[in-house]
């Protein structure tokens, strides 16, 4: 099954210090190319096997198709990525509005981190089901951690079913009031999974600090 990952960001980084390397959706996947720029890679995973600790890899802008690569090293994302509307965040995962897409893939083991609240939602979601979001960190997002979403409307007619939320650690990443948002912020499911999680928006004011959004 492809796998295919979509990053909207100018720049994204896997650890944070170190030596810096490039990912692009023009590079090219070759031991003669040294990863910078201009000699950029094509994907996150290949990168994963040329560096070390404590290297930095940035991923450009664009789509990137790991096949059925797995990325073997854990990933910090330290992501900027301001949205232009709700229905964007710093890692899409989203169809054409109105659709309903069975996915069947997976968003596990990472770190994604909102650079002190310039990045604005860390996960959407968007007319897709069956996706499962696992053992995964989030901190730092000025509005939401988790957005998913399948409809506009007070009382939608579509909803998302096989969604599930596990195991994941979201920290100061609610900010509700702007546009109903909370850590997790769920908006048109059916029978969504939302368990062992550890929510802590204890750094907000009060009044602003929702860990979850229900409509």
């Amino acid at each position: 099954m492809k796998k295919i990952l979509t990053i909207l960001l100018l720049a994204v980084s896997l650890t944070a210090w170190g030596t810096k390397y490039y990912v692009d959706p023009n590079g090219v996947d070759d031991a003669g190319r040294n990863g910078t720029i201009g000699q950029e890679w094509a994907t996150p995973a290949y990168a994963c096997t040329r560096v070390s600790a404590p290297d930095t890899v940035f991923i450009n802008a664009g789509t990137y198709n790991q096949g059925s690569t797995q990325i073997v090293k854990p990933l910090h994302i330290v992501s900027s990525y301001t949205n232009g509307s709700a229905l964007q965040a710093a890692i899409q995962c989203a169809s054409t509005a109105g659709t309903s897409v069975d996915d069947n893939s997976s968003i596990s083991y990472i770190k994604l981190t909102g650079s002190s609240l310039t990045g604005t939602r860390g996960i959407h979601v968007g007319y897709r089901n069956n996706i499962q979001i696992h053992h995964v960190t989030i901190e730092d997002f000025l509005y939401t951690g988790i957005f998913v979403y399948s409809s506009i409307t007070s009382y939608p007619t579509l909803f998302l079913t096989g969604i599930k939320i596990q195991n994941c650690t979201i920290r100061n990443c609610a900010q509700y009031g702007t546009g109903y948002n909370g850590q997790i912020r769920l908006q048109g499911t059916d029978g969504c999974d939302v368990s062992d999680c550890v929510l802590d928006a204890r750094g907000r004011d009060a009044g602003l600090n929702a860990q979850t959004t229900l409509k």
